[in-house]
């Protein structure tokens, strides 16, 4: 699995997270730093993007990384969206987690903020 942070120049308050690969149990730490990061920086993103749309797999201990960085995030103040590969989205549906729990944008929002 690999992070990659990408600022908008257009929107320098928005902060994507871009992951690829596969995320579970051995490497879902790496995500839940970058993310913590971020929501915990002394400048952190009034909106935070993580960009699955490169993850071809996801389990619970993922699962739970995203979950609780939405928390973190409605905590904070910060608007929290997730962008699902198709992997991403079907776990979301077997999970129940809908529109209520997670802000979803489409693949080329992440950037655009549109």
């Amino acid at each position: 699995m690999e992070v990659r942070e990408i600022s908008g120049a257009a929107e320098p308050e928005r902060l994507v997270l871009e992951v690829t690969g596969e995320v579970d149990l051995a490497n879902c730490g790496r995500l839940e730093s970058a993310v913590v990061a971020a929501l915990e920086a002394a400048d952190r993103p009034r909106a935070l993007v993580l960009d699955l749309a490169g993850v071809s797999f996801l389990d619970s201990s993922g699962l739970r990384v995203v979950l609780s960085g939405a928390g973190l995030a409605r905590t904070g103040g910060v608007e929290l969206s997730v962008v699902p590969s198709v992997a991403v989205s079907r776990v979301f549906e077997l999970a129940g987690i809908g529109p209520e729990t997670l802000k979803v944008e489409e693949t080329g929002q992440a950037l655009s903020g549109a």
